[in-house]
């Protein structure tokens, strides 16, 4: 069965920063910067479970119609939609969870403290000149090999 997952990057341009959750779970993501997500429910459309992923994870209500979709990920086993919200006041996301969230400038994240992917999501992301979603296909074969909410 395909598992279905969202990320978000909550991103404000003036200050040059994006939200982003220290992961404890899963254990491959333990101790890694990631974009604020989950899994997708039943019944949920991916937009749905953006916003309500955010407002679990980070307490901030960011409705349906600001989250852009703007990347899919299909593997193996799995479809992972990103997500793009911008110039929200990214000081009001706090700690909801067990996982630390921070916000962090999207030009110097640190390499080994992000999930694999994260630098070219977050700037495939806020491109100005691209066609969203774009579809990214066949990337991998292991689940651990992507990233996930």
């Amino acid at each position: 069965m395909m598992k279905k997952y969202v990320v978000g990057f909550l991103v404000n341009r003036a200050s040059e920063s994006v939200v982003l959750i220290v992961k404890n779970k899963p254990v491959w993501q333990k101790g890694k910067m990631n974009g604020v997500g989950g899994k997708i429910e039943e019944g949920e459309t991916p937009h749905a479970a953006m916003s309500r992923e955010f407002e679990e994870e980070a307490g901030m209500k960011i409705p349906e119609a600001y989250w852009t979709l703007t990347v899919v990920l299909t593997g193996a086993d799995f479809q992972l939609n990103v997500f793009i919200a911008e110039d929200f006041e990214a000081g009001d996301a706090r700690q909801m969870t067990d996982e630390q969230i921070t916000t962090w400038p999207y030009r110097y994240l640190p390499e080994l403290s992000v999930i694999t992917n994260l630098h070219w999501l977050i700037r495939l992301s806020m491109a100005k000149d691209v066609k969203f979603p774009v579809l990214i296909e066949d990337i991998c074969s292991k689940e651990e090999d992507h990233v996930s909410g």
